[in-house]
C-alpha cells in the first residue's frame, strides 16, 4: 500500500498562506481571532514573512513567523508583527542597523527614567521621519524571543514619534530628569514607576548585599548621567543620598535616593527615588505641564 509523507517544509508553505485565504479549521480560525486584535483583519504566517511589508531594516536571525493585522478606524492602518528566535546581543545590533539606516532611538515617556527592571522585557522604539514605527523587544524570560512591531502612519507612532501635537502635551506630564538606573551585577531588580508627578521611581530588590552597596551602585550611574552628589548616609539595612542637578532647560532638580532592607528577608530591599523641581516649589507651583 502506497504511503503519502508530508514534509515539514510542505507544511510550513501551506500555513505561510495567509489565515483568511485559507478555508479555516478550527484552529486556523482561532489564530486569525487571536491576531485580529481591535477587531480588524489579520494574516498569520509560519516560518515566513508577509510579501508586502515595508521595505525596512531586519533583524539578523531566524523568523519563526508574523503576523499582519489592518484595522480601519477610520482609515486602514497597518501593522506588522515579526517574531524571532535570536542570539545574544541581536537587539543591539538591530538597533545599530535602524540608527544607521536614519532611524533615531526614542525613550517612551513613562519609561523615560528611574530604575529600570531586570526581571521584564528590554524594549527599544525608533522613528524615522516619514518612515514606520519600529518596535524591538527581548523577554527577560527567554532572551532568543525577540519580538518586532513594523507600524505604519496613522498608528500611535505618530504620537510617540512626536508627529502628533498632543506628544508635546505628554512629553511634558511624564517627563523625568532622572537617567536609567540598571541593576547592579548579581541583582535581580523589579519596577513600579510613577509618570506623575516627574521623577518618581520604586523598585524590589533581591539578592543585594548591604543598602550602602546598593546605593553606591545607583550613585556611580547618576553621577555618570551628569547629577551632583550630596549629603550621604550609609548603612547595612539604610542609605540614603541627595543628588541635584540644572538641566539643560536650567531648571533646577534636586532628588533622594533611599535604600532600605526588608526585615526578615535576607538579601531584599527596596529603594525609593523622590525629585522635584527646586524652582517650581519655590513659587508654589505644579511642574507637571511646564516646558
Amino acid at each position: 500500500m502506497k504511503r503519502t509523507v508530508i514534509s515539514l517544509a510542505a507544511l510550513l508553505a501551506a500555513y505561510a498562506i495567509p489565515v483568511f485565504a485559507q478555508t479555516p479549521d478550527n484552529e486556523t480560525l482561532l489564530l486569525h481571532r487571536l491576531a485580529a486584535i481591535g477587531g480588524g483583519t489579520a494574516a498569520v504566517y509560519v516560518g515566513t514573512l508577509p510579501a508586502d511589508m515595508p521595505k525596512v531594516p531586519l533583524p539578523s536571525a531566524t523568523i519563526v513567523g508574523s503576523v499582519h493585522q489592518s484595522l480601519e478606524s477610520p482609515v486602514t492602518v497597518d501593522t506588522y508583527n515579526l517574531y524571532y528566535n535570536a542570539g545574544a546581543g541581536t537587539l543591539k545590533a538591530y538597533g545599530a542597523a535602524l540608527i544607521a539606516a536614519g532611524w533615531k532611538e526614542q525613550p517612551f515617556p513613562t519609561n523615560a527614567g528611574g530604575f529600570v527592571s531586570s526581571t521584564g522585557p528590554q524594549t527599544a522604539i525608533y522613528c524615522k521621519a516619514n518612515a514606520p514605527l519600529i518596535t524591538a523587544q527581548t523577554g527577560a524570560a527567554d532572551p532568543q524571543d525577540l519580538r518586532v512591531s513594523i507600524s505604519e502612519q496613522g498608528t500611535t507612532g505618530d504620537l510617540i514619534c512626536g508627529r502628533n501635537p498632543l506628544m508635546a502635551l505628554v512629553s511634558s506630564a511624564l517627563r523625568s530628569p532622572l537617567p536609567k538606573l540598571q541593576a547592579p551585577v548579581g541583582v535581580r531588580m523589579s519596577v513600579s514607576q510613577i509618570g506623575f508627578p516627574s521623577g518618581q521611581s520604586a523598585a524590589y530588590i533581591h539578592n543585594g548585599s548591604s543598602a550602602g552597596a546598593l546605593l553606591d551602585g545607583f550613585a556611580n550611574q547618576m553621577t555618570a548621567a551628569g547629577w551632583q552628589a550630596g549629603t550621604k548616609s550609609s548603612g547595612t539595612s539604610l542609605a540614603s543620598q541627595t543628588f541635584q542637578k540644572v538641566d539643560a532647560k536650567n531648571t533646577p532638580w534636586r532628588c533622594v535616593i533611599s535604600v532600605v532592607a526588608i526585615d526578615g528577608k535576607p538579601g531584599e530591599f527596596v529603594a525609593f527615588i523622590s525629585t522635584a523641581d527646586v524652582k517650581a516649589l519655590s513659587k508654589g507651583e505644579s511642574a507637571l505641564f511646564q516646558q
